[in-house]
Protein backbone atom coordinates (compact mmCIF):
# COMPACT_ATOMS: atom_id res chain seq x y z
CA UNK A 1 0.00 0.00 0.00
CA UNK A 2 1.40 3.41 -0.92
CA UNK A 3 1.67 6.33 1.47
CA UNK A 4 -1.27 8.24 0.00
CA UNK A 5 -3.61 5.27 0.51
CA UNK A 6 -2.45 4.91 4.10
CA UNK A 7 -3.08 8.60 4.76
CA UNK A 8 -6.57 8.30 3.28
CA UNK A 9 -7.35 5.27 5.44
CA UNK A 10 -7.66 2.82 2.56
CA UNK A 11 -6.79 -0.84 2.75
CA UNK A 12 -8.14 -4.04 4.28
CA UNK A 13 -11.93 -3.85 4.31
CA UNK A 14 -11.98 -0.15 3.41
CA UNK A 15 -12.11 0.93 -0.22
CA UNK A 16 -12.55 4.62 0.48
CA UNK A 17 -13.26 6.71 3.58
CA UNK A 18 -15.33 9.34 1.77
CA UNK A 19 -17.83 10.33 4.47
CA UNK A 20 -21.19 11.23 2.92
CA UNK A 21 -24.14 12.17 5.12
CA UNK A 22 -26.68 10.81 2.62
CA UNK A 23 -25.40 7.22 2.92
CA UNK A 24 -26.81 6.86 6.44
CA UNK A 25 -29.98 8.70 5.46
CA UNK A 26 -30.69 6.12 2.77
CA UNK A 27 -30.34 3.40 5.41
CA UNK A 28 -32.94 5.00 7.72
CA UNK A 29 -35.35 5.60 4.84
CA UNK A 30 -34.92 1.95 3.80
CA UNK A 31 -35.86 0.80 7.29
CA UNK A 32 -38.98 2.99 7.16
CA UNK A 33 -39.90 1.62 3.72
CA UNK A 34 -39.55 -1.97 5.01
CA UNK A 35 -41.73 -1.10 7.97
CA UNK A 36 -44.34 0.37 5.61
CA UNK A 37 -44.56 -2.76 3.43
CA UNK A 38 -47.23 -5.27 4.38
CA UNK A 39 -45.84 -8.66 5.34
CA UNK A 40 -42.22 -9.52 4.57
CA UNK A 41 -41.38 -10.34 8.20
CA UNK A 42 -40.38 -6.73 8.73
CA UNK A 43 -40.83 -6.79 12.50
CA UNK A 44 -38.38 -9.66 12.90
CA UNK A 45 -35.77 -7.71 10.94
CA UNK A 46 -36.38 -4.25 12.34
CA UNK A 47 -36.42 -5.43 15.94
CA UNK A 48 -33.01 -7.08 15.62
CA UNK A 49 -30.69 -5.39 18.13
CA UNK A 50 -28.07 -4.70 15.47
CA UNK A 51 -30.59 -2.69 13.41
CA UNK A 52 -31.46 -0.45 16.34
CA UNK A 53 -27.77 -0.14 17.25
CA UNK A 54 -26.95 1.00 13.72
CA UNK A 55 -29.70 3.63 13.78
CA UNK A 56 -28.60 4.79 17.20
CA UNK A 57 -24.97 5.02 16.10
CA UNK A 58 -26.00 7.16 13.12
CA UNK A 59 -27.76 9.62 15.42
CA UNK A 60 -24.60 9.88 17.53
CA UNK A 61 -22.35 10.37 14.48
CA UNK A 62 -24.59 13.04 12.95
CA UNK A 63 -24.77 14.83 16.29
CA UNK A 64 -20.98 14.84 16.56
CA UNK A 65 -20.71 16.16 13.00
CA UNK A 66 -22.82 19.18 13.92
CA UNK A 67 -19.61 20.29 15.68
CA UNK A 68 -17.15 18.76 13.25
CA UNK A 69 -14.01 20.73 14.15
CA UNK A 70 -14.66 20.56 17.87
CA UNK A 71 -15.80 16.97 18.33
CA UNK A 72 -15.20 14.79 15.26
CA UNK A 73 -12.21 12.49 14.87
CA UNK A 74 -12.87 12.10 11.16
CA UNK A 75 -10.23 13.70 8.97
CA UNK A 76 -9.51 13.26 5.30
CA UNK A 77 -6.30 14.88 4.19
CA UNK A 78 -7.64 16.11 0.84
CA UNK A 79 -10.56 18.02 2.38
CA UNK A 80 -10.60 21.71 3.28
CA UNK A 81 -11.83 21.97 6.89
CA UNK A 82 -13.97 25.07 7.08
CA UNK A 83 -16.36 26.04 9.57
CA UNK A 84 -26.89 21.33 10.15
CA UNK A 85 -24.61 18.08 10.15
CA UNK A 86 -21.25 18.23 8.45
CA UNK A 87 -20.13 15.98 5.60
CA UNK A 88 -17.09 15.92 3.37
CA UNK A 89 -18.37 14.57 0.08
CA UNK A 90 -21.40 15.06 -2.13
CA UNK A 91 -23.60 12.15 -3.24
CA UNK A 92 -21.58 12.20 -6.48
CA UNK A 93 -18.39 11.55 -4.43
CA UNK A 94 -17.04 14.99 -5.31
CA UNK A 95 -15.45 17.00 -2.52
CA UNK A 96 -17.81 19.55 -0.99
CA UNK A 97 -16.90 23.22 -1.27
CA UNK A 98 -18.56 23.92 2.08
CA UNK A 99 -19.12 21.48 4.92
CA UNK A 100 -22.92 21.66 5.14
CA UNK A 101 -24.80 20.30 2.13
CA UNK A 102 -28.36 21.62 2.27
CA UNK A 103 -30.35 18.99 0.28
CA UNK A 104 -28.41 16.17 1.96
CA UNK A 105 -29.26 17.62 5.37
CA UNK A 106 -32.91 17.81 4.27
CA UNK A 107 -32.84 14.12 3.39
CA UNK A 108 -31.14 13.24 6.67
CA UNK A 109 -33.59 15.35 8.70
CA UNK A 110 -36.52 13.56 7.04
CA UNK A 111 -34.81 10.23 7.75
CA UNK A 112 -34.59 11.13 11.43
CA UNK A 113 -38.32 11.89 11.57
CA UNK A 114 -39.01 8.48 10.08
CA UNK A 115 -36.60 6.85 12.51
CA UNK A 116 -38.59 8.47 15.31
CA UNK A 117 -41.74 6.84 13.89
CA UNK A 118 -39.95 3.49 13.90
CA UNK A 119 -38.84 4.05 17.46
CA UNK A 120 -42.40 4.82 18.55
CA UNK A 121 -43.71 1.71 16.80
CA UNK A 122 -40.94 -0.82 17.44
CA UNK A 123 -37.92 0.11 19.54
CA UNK A 124 -39.59 2.32 22.16
CA UNK A 125 -36.33 3.70 23.45
CA UNK A 126 -36.68 6.95 25.38
CA UNK A 127 -33.02 7.86 24.97
CA UNK A 128 -33.25 7.42 21.19
CA UNK A 129 -36.35 9.63 21.08
CA UNK A 130 -34.57 12.38 22.98
CA UNK A 131 -31.34 12.25 20.95
CA UNK A 132 -32.99 11.91 17.53
CA UNK A 133 -35.60 14.59 18.27
CA UNK A 134 -32.98 17.09 19.34
CA UNK A 135 -30.85 16.33 16.29
CA UNK A 136 -33.82 16.56 13.88
CA UNK A 137 -34.87 19.88 15.36
CA UNK A 138 -31.32 21.24 15.18
CA UNK A 139 -30.90 20.20 11.57
CA UNK A 140 -34.20 21.82 10.56
CA UNK A 141 -33.27 25.03 12.34
CA UNK A 142 -29.86 24.99 10.65
CA UNK A 143 -31.43 24.54 7.21
CA UNK A 144 -33.89 27.39 7.82
CA UNK A 145 -31.24 29.70 9.25
CA UNK A 146 -28.34 29.06 6.89
CA UNK A 147 -29.72 27.09 3.95
CA UNK A 148 -32.13 29.78 2.74
CA UNK A 149 -30.40 32.77 1.12
CA UNK A 150 -31.38 35.75 -1.03
CA UNK A 151 -30.10 36.03 -4.60
CA UNK A 152 -31.26 38.79 -6.97
CA UNK A 153 -34.09 39.64 -4.61
CA UNK A 154 -35.34 36.02 -4.45
CA UNK A 155 -35.21 33.58 -1.55
CA UNK A 156 -33.65 30.30 -2.67
CA UNK A 157 -32.13 27.21 -1.13
CA UNK A 158 -28.34 27.19 -1.24
CA UNK A 159 -26.61 23.96 -2.24
CA UNK A 160 -23.87 24.19 0.39
CA UNK A 161 -23.02 26.58 3.22
CA UNK A 162 -20.42 26.82 5.97
CA UNK A 163 -22.57 28.49 8.63
CA UNK A 164 -20.22 31.47 8.61
CA UNK A 165 -21.61 33.29 5.58
CA UNK A 166 -20.01 31.20 2.85
CA UNK A 167 -22.55 29.74 0.44
CA UNK A 168 -22.75 27.94 -2.90
CA UNK A 169 -25.83 29.07 -4.85
CA UNK A 170 -27.09 28.71 -8.43
CA UNK A 171 -25.54 25.26 -8.40
CA UNK A 172 -26.91 21.76 -8.15
CA UNK A 173 -25.22 18.44 -8.54
CA UNK A 174 -26.89 15.87 -10.79
CA UNK A 175 -26.86 13.13 -8.19
CA UNK A 176 -29.47 12.67 -5.46
CA UNK A 177 -30.19 14.15 -2.92
CA UNK A 178 -30.11 17.44 -4.79
CA UNK A 179 -31.94 20.75 -4.76
CA UNK A 180 -33.96 19.61 -7.76
CA UNK A 181 -35.08 16.52 -5.86
CA UNK A 182 -36.31 18.34 -2.73
CA UNK A 183 -40.00 17.28 -3.21
CA UNK A 184 -38.85 13.64 -3.21
CA UNK A 185 -36.85 13.77 0.02
CA UNK A 186 -39.65 13.63 2.59
CA UNK A 187 -38.60 17.01 3.98
CA UNK A 188 -41.19 19.69 4.80
CA UNK A 189 -39.97 22.44 2.49
CA UNK A 190 -41.22 25.86 1.40
CA UNK A 191 -42.85 25.47 -2.06
CA UNK A 192 -42.23 29.09 -3.11
CA UNK A 193 -38.53 28.91 -2.22
CA UNK A 194 -38.26 25.60 -4.06
CA UNK A 195 -39.89 27.10 -7.17
CA UNK A 196 -37.37 29.95 -7.17
CA UNK A 197 -34.50 27.52 -6.67
CA UNK A 198 -35.71 25.15 -9.37
CA UNK A 199 -36.07 27.93 -11.93
CA UNK A 200 -32.50 29.11 -11.36
CA UNK A 201 -30.78 25.72 -11.39
CA UNK A 202 -32.64 24.73 -14.56
CA UNK A 203 -31.17 27.71 -16.39
CA UNK A 204 -27.87 29.13 -17.53
CA UNK A 205 -27.42 30.61 -14.05
CA UNK A 206 -26.28 27.13 -13.04
CA UNK A 207 -22.77 26.63 -14.52
CA UNK A 208 -23.50 22.91 -14.85
CA UNK A 209 -26.77 23.30 -16.75
CA UNK A 210 -25.95 22.41 -20.34
CA UNK A 211 -27.94 22.93 -23.52
CA UNK A 212 -26.94 21.58 -26.92
CA UNK A 213 -28.13 20.17 -30.21
CA UNK A 214 -29.96 17.18 -28.71
CA UNK A 215 -30.24 17.61 -24.96
CA UNK A 216 -30.48 20.10 -22.14
CA UNK A 217 -30.33 19.49 -18.43
CA UNK A 218 -28.15 19.34 -15.35
CA UNK A 219 -24.66 17.90 -15.49
CA UNK A 220 -21.97 17.63 -12.86
CA UNK A 221 -18.35 18.56 -12.15
CA UNK A 222 -17.96 14.80 -11.69
CA UNK A 223 -18.29 14.28 -15.46
CA UNK A 224 -17.01 16.17 -18.55
CA UNK A 225 -18.53 19.53 -19.56
CA UNK A 226 -21.60 19.46 -21.81
CA UNK A 227 -22.68 16.09 -20.42
CA UNK A 228 -26.20 15.83 -18.95
CA UNK A 229 -27.16 13.18 -16.39
CA UNK A 230 -30.18 10.93 -17.08
CA UNK A 231 -30.57 10.73 -13.29
CA UNK A 232 -31.19 14.48 -13.16
CA UNK A 233 -33.58 14.31 -16.13
CA UNK A 234 -35.62 11.63 -14.33
CA UNK A 235 -35.73 13.75 -11.17
CA UNK A 236 -36.83 16.77 -13.20
CA UNK A 237 -39.68 14.67 -14.58
CA UNK A 238 -40.68 13.31 -11.18
CA UNK A 239 -40.84 16.82 -9.71
CA UNK A 240 -42.51 18.45 -12.73
CA UNK A 241 -45.72 20.39 -12.18
CA UNK A 242 -47.13 19.63 -15.62
CA UNK A 243 -47.73 16.44 -17.57
CA UNK A 244 -46.12 18.16 -20.56
CA UNK A 245 -42.80 18.59 -18.77
CA UNK A 246 -42.92 15.05 -17.42
CA UNK A 247 -43.57 13.68 -20.92
CA UNK A 248 -40.73 15.81 -22.30
CA UNK A 249 -38.34 14.34 -19.74
CA UNK A 250 -39.40 10.82 -20.66
CA UNK A 251 -38.83 11.53 -24.36
CA UNK A 252 -35.42 12.97 -23.46
CA UNK A 253 -34.45 9.84 -21.51
CA UNK A 254 -35.41 7.64 -24.45
CA UNK A 255 -32.88 9.59 -26.54
CA UNK A 256 -30.13 9.02 -23.97
CA UNK A 257 -29.65 5.26 -24.46
CA UNK A 258 -26.26 5.68 -26.12
CA UNK A 259 -26.76 2.64 -28.35
CA UNK A 260 -27.41 -0.10 -25.79
CA UNK A 261 -30.96 0.53 -24.54
CA UNK A 262 -29.85 1.47 -21.01
CA UNK A 263 -29.38 4.61 -18.98
CA UNK A 264 -25.91 5.99 -18.36
CA UNK A 265 -24.13 8.30 -15.99
CA UNK A 266 -24.06 11.19 -18.49
CA UNK A 267 -24.60 11.84 -22.19
CA UNK A 268 -23.14 14.59 -24.38
CA UNK A 269 -25.69 17.26 -25.34
CA UNK A 270 -24.37 17.39 -28.93
CA UNK A 271 -23.46 13.73 -29.46
CA UNK A 272 -25.90 11.07 -28.28
CA UNK A 273 -23.28 8.37 -28.80
CA UNK A 274 -20.88 9.93 -26.31
CA UNK A 275 -21.60 8.83 -22.75
CA UNK A 276 -19.92 7.94 -19.49
CA UNK A 277 -20.50 4.56 -17.80
CA UNK A 278 -22.22 2.22 -20.20
CA UNK A 279 -24.42 0.96 -17.38
CA UNK A 280 -25.66 2.97 -14.42
CA UNK A 281 -28.19 1.08 -12.29
CA UNK A 282 -29.42 4.11 -10.36
CA UNK A 283 -30.39 5.94 -13.53
CA UNK A 284 -32.11 2.81 -14.86
CA UNK A 285 -34.15 2.58 -11.65
CA UNK A 286 -35.14 6.24 -11.80
CA UNK A 287 -36.33 5.82 -15.39
CA UNK A 288 -38.64 3.06 -14.11
CA UNK A 289 -39.80 5.39 -11.32
CA UNK A 290 -40.65 8.10 -13.85
CA UNK A 291 -42.58 5.67 -16.05
CA UNK A 292 -44.46 4.38 -13.00
CA UNK A 293 -45.32 7.88 -11.82
CA UNK A 294 -46.48 8.96 -15.28
CA UNK A 295 -48.57 5.83 -15.88
CA UNK A 296 -49.93 5.58 -12.34
CA UNK A 297 -48.70 2.01 -11.98
CA UNK A 298 -46.13 -0.06 -10.14
CA UNK A 299 -43.84 -2.39 -12.05
CA UNK A 300 -42.94 -4.49 -8.99
CA UNK A 301 -45.67 -7.08 -9.39
CA UNK A 302 -45.10 -7.51 -13.14
CA UNK A 303 -41.35 -7.77 -12.65
CA UNK A 304 -41.73 -10.41 -9.92
CA UNK A 305 -44.08 -12.49 -12.05
CA UNK A 306 -41.59 -12.27 -14.91
CA UNK A 307 -38.74 -13.32 -12.62
CA UNK A 308 -40.63 -16.37 -11.39
CA UNK A 309 -41.59 -17.31 -14.95
CA UNK A 310 -37.94 -17.16 -16.02
CA UNK A 311 -36.90 -19.38 -13.11
CA UNK A 312 -39.57 -21.92 -14.01
CA UNK A 313 -38.62 -21.86 -17.68
CA UNK A 314 -34.91 -22.20 -16.93
CA UNK A 315 -35.42 -25.14 -14.57
CA UNK A 316 -37.77 -26.85 -17.02
CA UNK A 317 -34.91 -26.90 -19.52
CA UNK A 318 -32.37 -28.08 -16.94
CA UNK A 319 -31.66 -31.78 -17.66
CA UNK A 320 -29.20 -32.23 -14.80
CA UNK A 321 -29.96 -34.82 -12.13
CA UNK A 322 -30.96 -32.28 -9.52
CA UNK A 323 -32.32 -32.85 -7.01
CA UNK A 324 -30.07 -35.81 -6.31
CA UNK A 325 -32.97 -38.23 -6.42
CA UNK A 326 -33.69 -37.15 -10.01
CA UNK A 327 -37.26 -36.25 -9.12
CA UNK A 328 -39.50 -33.94 -11.11
CA UNK A 329 -39.75 -30.22 -10.49
CA UNK A 330 -42.13 -29.43 -7.65
CA UNK A 331 -44.75 -26.77 -8.45
CA UNK A 332 -45.10 -26.08 -4.72
CA UNK A 333 -41.64 -24.48 -4.94
CA UNK A 334 -43.04 -21.59 -6.94
CA UNK A 335 -45.99 -21.17 -4.60
CA UNK A 336 -43.53 -20.97 -1.73
CA UNK A 337 -41.50 -18.37 -3.58
CA UNK A 338 -44.57 -16.23 -4.06
CA UNK A 339 -45.57 -16.66 -0.43
CA UNK A 340 -42.11 -15.64 0.75
CA UNK A 341 -42.39 -12.36 -1.12
CA UNK A 342 -44.69 -11.32 1.68
CA UNK A 343 -47.18 -9.22 -0.25
CA UNK A 344 -49.92 -9.56 -2.83
CA UNK A 345 -48.38 -9.23 -6.28
CA UNK A 346 -51.60 -7.73 -7.58
CA UNK A 347 -51.99 -5.14 -4.82
CA UNK A 348 -48.66 -3.39 -4.48
CA UNK A 349 -48.83 0.29 -3.55
CA UNK A 350 -46.95 3.00 -5.39
CA UNK A 351 -43.33 3.31 -4.21
CA UNK A 352 -42.02 6.35 -2.36
CA UNK A 353 -38.88 6.47 -4.55
CA UNK A 354 -36.43 8.29 -2.26
CA UNK A 355 -38.09 9.51 0.86
CA UNK A 356 -41.52 10.89 0.08
CA UNK A 357 -44.24 11.27 -2.47
CA UNK A 358 -43.97 13.80 -5.26
CA UNK A 359 -45.68 16.92 -3.95
CA UNK A 360 -47.13 19.83 -5.92
CA UNK A 361 -44.63 22.65 -6.18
Amino acid sequence: MNKEDRLLGRGGWVSTRNYELDSGAYFLHLLWDLHSLPGYGRHALLTEPVVYEAASLLVDIWTIEQRHEEQSQYRYSKLPREGMSWSGFRPSDDTQQYGYNVPVNMYAQAALERALELNAALWRRKDFEERASMLAQGMREGIEQWGIVEVDGERVYAYEVDGLGGKLVDFDDANVPSLLSIPLLGFRYDPSIYRNTRARILSSKNPHFYSGQHLKGIGSPHTPPNHVWPLAIAVQGLTARSTEERAEMLRTLLKMQCGNGLMHESVNVDNLQSCTRTWFGWANAMLVALVEAGAGMDCTAAAERQRLARIKDREAKDKSSRPDNGGADDPLYYEALTANIGFDLDAVEMPSYLGGAVLPV
